[in-house]
């Protein structure tokens, strides 16, 4: 079925790229995604509309950071529906301002060309990791900002977040690759790839020990709870209660991708969390958190 209906450029592949045919829609760049990614850009939206709404009377600067962002537009493999990414999502919410980064020069001019509010924006063709300090300096101390991290495996350093967090007010909405652990550390030699997974969880191999002790049906769930006691070093709470991670599904396979973590430095941030949890991407209520 898949190949029946695949993206016009033909690639079937998991990770995340820019495809080689532009949009119908423009003419620009688009990103190639997996269906999968409706459930995510679906949950990050919500968020993204429930935090502006609820900050606006409270936070006289309230503004929006996409690390990985993309063109701004994806086409999905599968159906070929073109769809916005979240910097779109975010533009129709009105920020104070906008910070985005992207390494690809096609993907960022895309970007450019596509946000219509470019006073209030930054752009950057940067790795991420080299630029946190700059958007860190551009906004308030006194702002409540909202960081959206999709990135396609571990990209994100741990000290990014540590820079770009000090002294400030930042919810976070990171994509946490499980998909890519379980692939990947069974059979790591390579160093590069090590030291970026240990970049990652900013340590010096912790977060890979606790996923080769942990029994393969806890795994994921190991590595996430590792990673939210490295968020607590840096200033982030979690009740768990109310901070259920997001498990992002190919539904196809019935196998997990990746989940979206969430953290943040006060318990207003959590209950928009919950709050965008109560109705599935697909329309069902889910069941209260125990």
């Amino acid at each position: 079925m898949m190949s029946i209906y695949a993206c016009p450029c033909e690639r079937d592949q998991l990770d995340d790229g820019l495809c080689d045919v532009p949009s119908e829609e423009d003419g620009w760049v688009v990103r190639c995604v997996g269906d999968w990614s409706n459930s995510k850009h679906y949950y990050i939206g919500r968020y993204i509309e429930i935090f502006r709404t609820g900050m606006k009377n409270k936070y006289a600067e309230i503004n929006y950071i996409d690390l990985f962002s993309g063109p701004g537009k994806c086409r999905v493999r599968g159906t070929r529906e073109i769809r916005d990414g979240s910097p779109l999502i975010a533009a129709r919410c009105g920020f104070t301002k906008y910070f985005f980064v992207d390494m690809n020069p096609p993907a960022i001019d895309s970007l450019k060309k596509r946000f219509s509010e470019k006073d209030k924006a930054v752009f950057y063709e940067d790795d991420c990791n080299n630029c946190v300090s700059d958007i860190r300096d551009r906004f308030s101390p006194t702002s409540i900002n909202l960081l959206v991290a999709d990135q396609t495996n571990v990209q994100l350093k741990f000290d990014t977040l540590r820079v770009l967090t000090e002294g400030r007010r930042v919810d976070l909405i990171v994509y946490f690759p499980t998909l890519y652990f379980n692939r990947t550390i069974p059979v790591v030699k390579d160093e590069e790839k090590i030291r970026s997974i240990n970049n990652f969880f900013g340590d010096d191999g912790e977060g890979i020990g606790i996923w080769k002790s942990t029994l393969s049906a806890n795994r994921n769930s190991a590595v996430v709870a590792y990673y939210k006691e490295r968020l607590k070093t840096i200033g982030y709470t979690f009740d768990g209660k109310v901070d259920q991670e997001i498990t992002i599904l190919n539904e196809d396979k019935n196998s997990e991708m990746y989940r979206l973590v969430f953290a943040s430095k006060h318990l207003r941030g959590y209950e928009f969390w919950r709050k965008i949890q109560a109705i599935e991407h697909h329309g069902q209520r889910r069941l209260p958190f125990l």
